[in-house]
């Protein structure tokens, strides 16, 4: 039986740096492992419905929101969706925040959190559901694009993409300037997107920093034990990178 098709709205959270990150930081891989981890945590308890997790690639995570019993509502889908958007940055740059102050670790990859930016890739598509027991998958050629859009040549490693048909349905962003711009995929040709760079007042990054409260030696001290003890369990294969609780079982 082919699977169904529908309408979707699509949204990729990427982590900025993730393999430089890794490659600069070979003997740290571990301890780079466990971040990334964390930080995709943070974000994907930051989403609320209609967003649903598809899959947790590596450095990224792939939502999506649909209403098939309601064709119509891609409009109302996607200003639900764009709204959360700020909240994915406040989210990743919290628990970014937290890692750098509690980390005593000196290992390269410990010391250069802060360093990590996000960049989050929005489009509205056709795609096909495929279902297995509790999980489901999505995919189609707009699934692709979505991905393709990762690789562009937007100047910043910290920003939010729309491709047109997503735009058209948001709109006003933020009271944000859209920067018009034309991507070329691989295997589909050029695309129409808009670009937003969002602040950090926006953001919220002063007021994150400002409401922090400086951790005591003690939570350092338990944070670098976890991270060692972590570690030592990944290198050695005993243990395997910890599951995210809120995807489906």
């Amino acid at each position: 039986m082919q699977p169904k098709s529908n309408q979707a709205v699509l949204l990729i959270a990427d982590i900025s740096g993730y393999t430089k990150f890794l490659r600069l930081h070979r003997l740290n891989t571990a301890h780079a492992q466990l971040v990334i981890t964390e930080l995709l945590e943070s974000i994907i308890d930051a989403t609320m419905p209609p967003l649903k997790v598809s899959k947790v690639e590596g450095d990224a995570v792939l939502f999506y929101a649909m209403d098939i019993e309601n064709a119509l509502a891609q409009s109302q889908l996607a200003k639900a969706a764009s709204a959360q958007l700020i909240s994915l940055f406040r989210a990743f740059y919290q628990k970014v925040n937290e890692l750098s102050a509690l980390n005593l670790c000196f290992c390269d990859a410990c010391r250069n959190v802060y360093s990590l930016r996000m960049k989050l890739i929005m489009h509205i598509g056709e795609v096909f559901i495929h279902r297995v027991k509790t999980f489901e998958e999505i995919s189609g050629t707009d699934v692709i694009l979505t991905h393709r859009l990762l690789k562009n040549s937007v100047p910043s490693n910290e920003y939010v993409l729309m491709t047109a048909e997503a735009y058209s349905r948001v709109g006003e962003f933020h009271q944000l300037k859209p920067e018009m711009r034309k991507e070329n995929c691989e295997g589909i040709g050029k695309v129409d997107v808009v670009v937003f760079y969002p602040t950090a007042d926006l953001i919220g990054i002063p007021d994150i920093q400002a409401r922090f409260k400086s951790p005591s030696v003690f939570s350092k001290l338990h944070q670098i034990e976890r991270i060692a003890m972590n570690g030592f369990l990944l290198l050695t294969g005993l243990k395997k990178l910890p599951k995210f609780h809120n995807l489906p079982v």
